[in-house]
């Protein structure tokens, strides 16, 4: 399991006694490893609410375990009742933390985090097994479940009971990601080729269907940032897919309906805990506010190390100087050839002989002549030695017609050490096709 709060990755082991991670995203390093204690096994699941890190744990009965940021060591194990086993999927609203249970029938346990108890327990039906993700987007908690087909339970925060159950599809199995922009609800499925649905949260169907192509197997993870979907799939290698998400009059009116709601709920409720505890949120806002001010010191020191006004002069300074060139030049492209079968890589075609550029350079794009229509391609590009090369990019091309060329322009130019040696391959959907290619480069 991973999970960031902005500032640091952690990442949950499968080890026992299970192993937390802490990883500095500015430095892509370990910071370091939090070892849990004997029997508390399998970090399966994490989530953040700012303050604390939460790990749920495969254990019978399931543990939960809170573990303070700033110091990154474990300050309590919350142990759950005989019976609700394997912490699977966590998730908080930032009053409470609800743990999916992996049991038949699936269970959900409310959480104060106050106390850091268990307050409630919801059981659902027969046939209503293992809660495998839970996402909430202020008013409801969602329960996606790993059945045949994937089952969704929508859930009110405030009575805590099942308001809606939605069924999917036959053959639309195993629902793994779930995500909601506020309007719609997305569904993600273990199944290969893999599938996303798109959910009215107000109406709770389904109104889109989005399936995957051969070789873009189940959603893992979904995103979106209001325009565009995002799934990681379990595919090798690792593939990101992204759906355009068309937006309308009604889905915009509908957004502002549901937060106007939210809004009112959460006031009266902010009001009720006000009025009810007001020497609580006192020592909560002073516990905050050292928090804040050992946080602040902590991200100045790194702003200071990182150096970041230079930073951004040097990207700038190397988005607008320097020459274009590409490779070859003045000749026919290079023509790569895929391995026979679905997506096989064929053999690496040098395209940069070793200690032919003296200078560190930027690979800034690609020139693609596609040979034959209707085929999907990946090209990877990739430095190092023969047999020892190593992945830099990959893009994938398609045409409707055969012969057709066109440029496929990184955003973000791959900066590449002098004297080195560039190489690239493919494979498409078909196999045994050829692509022809050129790359370009800048000083």
């Amino acid at each position: 399991s991973l999970f960031s709060d902005g500032s640091y990755l952690y990442a949950g082991l499968i080890t026992s006694p299970a192993k937390i991670i802490k990883i500095d995203l500015l430095t892509f390093t370990k910071v370091s490893t939090l070892t849990l204690d004997i029997g508390e096994n399998i970090a399966y699941s994490l989530f953040s609410d700012g303050s604390y890190l939460y790990a749920g744990l495969s254990t019978s009965p399931g543990k939960v375990v809170k573990i303070d940021l700033l110091t990154f060591t474990k300050v309590s194990t919350l142990t759950l009742d005989i019976g609700e086993n394997n912490v699977q999927s966590l998730f908080s609203d930032g009053s409470y933390l609800y743990a999916g249970l992996s049991t038949s029938p699936g269970k959900v346990v409310k959480i104060d985090l106050t106390t850091f108890t268990s307050i409630s327990t919801l059981t659902f039906g027969a046939s209503k097994d293992i809660v495998n993700t839970l996402f909430s987007d202020g008013l409801y908690l969602y329960a996606g479940l790993a059945t045949e087909p994937g089952i969704i339970i929508k859930i009110d925060i405030y009575t805590f009971t099942e308001k809606s159950v939605l069924t999917c599809a036959v053959g639309d199995n195993y629902v793994i990601p779930l995500f909601s922009d506020g309007t719609y609800l997305y569904a993600g499925f273990g199944i290969n080729p893999g599938k996303i649905v798109k959910i009215d949260i107000a109406t709770f169907t389904i109104i889109t269907t989005s399936s995957f192509a051969v070789g873009e197997n189940a959603a893992m993870a979904l995103f979106s940032d209001g325009t565009y979907i995002y799934g990681g799939l379990e595919s090798t290698p690792g593939k990101i897919i992204r759906r355009y998400i068309i937006p309308s009059a009604d889905s915009h009116q509908r957004k502002i309906d549901l937060i106007e709601n939210r809004l009112t709920a959460a006031r009266a409720g902010y009001l009720d805990n006000l009025s009810a505890g007001a020497v609580a949120l006192q020592s909560s806002v002073d516990d905050l506010e050292t928090r804040l001010t050992a946080a602040r010191a902590g991200y100045l020191d790194e702003l200071a190390a990182a150096n970041i006004p230079a930073d951004i002069d040097t990207v700038l300074e190397q988005v607008h100087t320097g020459t274009y060139y590409m490779v070859p030049s003045n000749a026919a492209p290079i023509s790569l050839q895929s391995a026979a079968g679905a997506y096989n890589k064929g053999n690496y075609v040098e395209i940069i002989p070793v200690n032919s550029i003296g200078f560190t350079y930027y690979i800034v794009g690609i020139y693609i002549n596609i040979q034959t229509a209707g085929v999907d391609y990946e090209i990877d590009v990739a430095t190092g030695l023969a047999a020892s090369e190593i992945i830099i990019a990959t893009e994938s091309a398609s045409y409707s017609s055969a012969n057709r060329s066109f440029d496929m322009i990184f955003p973000v130019p791959i900066k590449v050490a002098a004297n080195t040696r560039i190489s690239m391959r493919c494979s498409d959907a078909a196999g045994s096709n050829i692509v022809k290619v050129k790359l370009r480069y800048k000083d």
